[in-house]
């Protein structure tokens, strides 16, 4: 008897005289670890610091420590956004512009080690934004009181807002054959002083932005049809559309708040 053989030690033996030969050495395996790209990692870092993911707070920091023992103050900032919505979007951002992403389980290590709280209310932070979330709510407890598709118009609207909160964001480009996703075209007014000059046409469609026109369209439809109480401040709160406040916000973020027309 073979001292110390056991029945997986035989068979794996077998298994090696069959695959490599009998008295052949086992190679053992090399594991390899794969590094950042460093174009890669710049890439996503430079998005999660973008201001369409944070908000810096006005007051409060935070220490970071440096791999050579140096220590940093950094301001305290929040993120707006949930990370599996942030790396949804990224990913989005991504094919769009044809980069290669990092690994899922990478960019939610990275979101780890970016030390940022989430946020739980926009409220002093973007007075703006949580305007247009008041003004969803308001339309929300309006669509209650209609007397039918209720439950249909409820689950539009989280769409819709839903959309505006993250998807929207990564839709704005400088140029941009949709005319909600043009910067220029969609903040131009009939002004020439403040009207862009495009040079190419908008003749593709966004879904999601034509739902949403859709959707309040239909609403103002329903609304008008239906007899109010107080008609006049119910009309006014289906005919403010909170999109366009949220929408033309984020265009205004994606030029810095510096879109300059010809």
């Amino acid at each position: 008897m073979i001292p110390n053989i056991t029945q997986w030690r035989y068979y794996e033996a077998k298994r090696h005289t069959d695959k490599s030969g009998a008295g052949q050495l086992v190679q053992p395996s090399k594991q390899q670890r794969e590094k950042f790209d460093a174009k890669c990692l710049e890439h996503f870092i430079d998005f999660i610091t973008s201001n369409q993911i944070i908000k810096d707070l006005p007051f409060g920091d935070k220490t970071l420590r440096l791999s050579t023992g140096e220590i940093r103050n950094i301001p305290n900032v929040v993120r707006s956004i949930a990370p599996v919505s942030i790396i949804k979007q990224y990913n989005q951002l991504c094919e769009e512009d044809q980069v290669k992403p990092l690994g899922t389980s990478t960019l939610y290590k990275l979101l780890d080690e970016c030390a940022a709280s989430v946020r739980k209310s926009m409220e002093g932070l973007d007075n703006y934004i949580t305007e247009g979330g008041r003004a969803f709510v308001e339309l929300e407890k309006l669509v209650v009181l209609l007397p039918e598709d209720t439950q249909a118009l409820k689950a539009r609207l989280q769409e819709a807002k839903q959309y505006l909160k993250t998807d929207m964001k990564i839709h704005v480009r400088q140029t941009s054959t949709v005319a909600d996703h043009c910067a220029p075209y969609a903040l131009g007014t009939s002004d020439p002083c403040f009207k862009g000059v495009c040079d190419h046409e908008h003749d593709s469609r966004c879904d999601s932005c034509s739902d949403m026109a859709d959707l309040f369209d239909m609403l103002l439809t329903k609304v008008i049809a239906n007899t109010w109480e107080n008609r006049d401040s119910v009309l006014y709160t289906v005919s403010f559309n909170p999109s366009l406040c949220i929408v033309e916000l984020e265009m205004l973020k994606f030029t810095n708040g510096k879109l300059y027309f010809r």
